[in-house]
C-alpha cells in the first residue's frame, strides 16, 4: 500500500495539511498521511473555516509529489471524492453523491469535503469526514446541511476503523489516476454526481450560466444554453448546482 505507508497521528492541530508542508522537499514522504482528533484552524474552498468536535470526524492530509503537468491538481480532488465514494459504496452500502468539485453528500447533505493545495510539485489532499456529529451539534452551528456518517449507517466509525479500510479505496483509486489516460475518471465522476442531463447552475470565471449539462472530461465541461453549447476547462468551475 503506498498512501498511507507512512501514518502520523496527533491529538490536537492546527491543520492538518499546514503539518504536511512541514515534510514536503523530500521525496521519501511522498504518500504520507497525517491524521488529527482535533483541528483548530481547519479549513475548506474558498477560505472557509471548518471546526468538528474532537474525535468526531476523520481529519486528513495526504502529502504528494508530482508531475503536475500530468496530472492536474484538480484530478486529485476527483481522485480522493471517488475513493471515498467507493468506500461508502461497498464497505457501508450507502449511495453517495458527488457535488463540484469536491463535495461528497448523502440524501443532499454534505458528509466529507476535500481541498487540494499545491507549491510547486508537492500537493497536499485534505479531507474531513463527518464521522458522529449529531444532528444537534449541526443545527447549533448553523449548518442545517451537513450530515455524518453516523446518521446513515451502525458500522463501526471510529477514525481508525475507518481510516484502514479508505485507505485501500484511495489507493485502489490513485493507482488508477496514475496508470490510465486522465480521461477515465469522468465517467466514474459522472456516475457518482448523476448529473447529466440535469438543468443546472454553472459558475466559472465568476459569472454564471444556466443550462443542461451534458458532460465533462479533462479538456472541458459542456453546458447546452439556449445560445448554444458552452466549454469550461473543469479547473475554471467554481460550482455546480443541480436546479429542481
Amino acid at each position: 500500500m503506498f498512501i498511507g505507508s507512512k501514518l502520523l497521528h496527533y491529538k490536537r492541530v492546527t491543520s492538518t495539511i499546514d503539518l504536511c508542508w512541514d515534510y514536503a522537499g523530500d521525496a521519501i514522504h511522498h504518500g504520507m498521511v497525517i491524521t488529527a482528533d482535533e483541528q483548530t484552524q481547519g479549513r475548506g474552498q474558498r477560505g472557509r473555516h471548518w471546526h468538528a468536535p474532537a474525535g468526531s470526524a476523520l481529519l486528513m492530509s495526504i502529502l504528494l509529489k508530482m508531475d503536475v503537468q500530468q496530472i492536474k491538481p484538480y484530478l486529485l480532488s476527483i481522485w480522493a471524492a471517488l475513493g471515498l465514494c467507493r468506500y461508502l459504496t461497498e464497505e457501508l452500502e450507502l449511495q453517495p453523491k458527488l457535488k463540484w468539485p469536491n463535495d461528497v453528500q448523502l440524501d443532499g447533505k454534505k458528509v466529507a469535503g476535500i481541498l487540494v493545495e499545491q507549491r510547486r510539485d508537492w500537493i497536499t489532499v485534505g479531507m474531513g469526514i463527518n464521522l458522529t456529529i449529531s444532528r444537534e451539534e449541526f443545527d447549533s452551528a448553523g449548518l442545517t446541511d451537513a450530515a455524518s456518517l453516523s446518521h446513515y449507517t451502525q458500522v463501526d466509525l471510529s477514525q481508525k476503523a475507518v481510516l484502514s479500510k479508505l485507505l485501500t479505496y484511495l489507493n485502489i483509486s490513485f493507482l488508477s489516476l496514475a496508470t490510465t489516460k486522465p480521461g477515465t475518471w469522468h465517467e466514474q465522476w459522472l456516475h457518482f454526481a448523476q448529473i447529466r442531463g440535469a438543468n443546472v447552475k454553472l459558475v466559472a470565471k465568476n459569472a454564471i450560466h444556466y443550462g443542461c449539462f451534458k458532460d465533462i472530461d479533462e479538456t472541458a465541461a459542456v453546458l447546452a444554453t439556449a445560445e448554444g453549447l458552452l466549454r469550461f476547462q473543469p479547473e475554471e468551475v467554481a460550482s455546480i448546482v443541480v436546479l429542481n
